[in-house]
């Protein structure tokens, strides 16, 4: 609410709304990803649900329940869609990085520098096709797995994302920014784990996944000579060329060191990372 000039308002009734969290959850076993939710590490006790509806207006119809773990390797993600027995559920895409959320679906995104800046999303259909992108660029894509099971009472879904092909840099720790959702086509709802008060693309809504205990130093030093690499590029553009012949020596002298000495801190920087 906004106030054009002075003047005295009052409320009733406030909600204020937060973000919930998520403790990240390590596991001694690897999932096998084919959409069966046997593992221990998808014990009962360590989902997340209170799925609401994402324009805030109250729960769903039908529940949803996600999960969360994580090794050395991999983060692995678990879906539990409850539906009516004897419903079809509408499947209908099978292209990778096609239309997928025209179809009953279960949507994952991931901020992992925590700042809810970028994000990437990763969508699974019934058939366990896949849609991945940076925002809503499809253009972006990784390679991930998903694997989904059907009941007469639920669907099940099964993510593993690698470590490896996900775009850690400098930036990103521990705490990771979280969100799951559902859409039930039957229904004609769509919900999220932490509300988003309209669409699922609203990352300051996201979730907090907290406590990632990973060893991110090989994606540090491979950040950093990206980085680095990108710094004496400039460098070297910026002095190709260059000439300091007829000029003025009070005006030679301080470019030559000055440039010599970035030089030198670059190779210095290059050599320590």
């Amino acid at each position: 609410p906004y106030l054009n000039g002075t003047g005295t308002v009052w409320f009733d009734d406030i909600e204020l709304y937060g973000t919930p969290v998520l403790m990240a959850s390590r596991t001694t076993g690897t999932p096998r990803i084919d959409g069966k939710l046997t593992e221990p590490c998808w014990s009962e006790g360590s989902a997340v649900s209170g799925f609401s509806l994402a324009d805030g207006s109250g729960l769903p119809r039908r529940q949803t329940w996600a999960w969360s773990a994580y090794d050395d390797k991999n983060l692995y993600f678990a879906f539990r869609c409850e539906k009516e027995p004897g419903v079809s559920l509408k499947k209908t895409v099978t292209e990778r990085d096609g239309d997928v959320w025209v179809d009953d679906d279960v949507e994952l995104f991931l901020n992992p520098r925590g700042d809810r800046g970028d994000y990437y999303q990763f969508i699974v259909n019934p058939l366990g096709t896949r849609y991945d992108s940076l925002r809503t660029d499809r253009a972006w894509s990784t390679e991930w797995q998903a694997a989904v099971q059907e009941t007469q009472e639920a669907w099940t879904v099964e993510i593993a994302l690698a470590l490896a092909n996900l775009p850690i840099d400098l930036r990103v720790g521990p705490n990771w920014c979280v969100n799951f959702c559902r859409s039930d086509k039957a229904t004609h709802e769509v919900s999220a784990w932490s509300c988003t008060f309209g669409g699922f693309h609203t990352p300051e809504r996201f979730g907090t996944l907290e406590g990632l205990d990973l060893d991110f130093t090989p994606h540090y030093l491979k950040d950093a000579q990206s980085q680095l690499a990108e710094v004496r590029a400039a460098h070297q553009a910026a002095v190709a060329g260059m000439s300091t012949e007829g000029a003025p020596a009070d005006i030679a002298e301080p470019f030559l060191t000055r440039r010599d000495r970035i030089a030198a801190a670059i190779a210095e920087f290059e050599a320590l990372v």
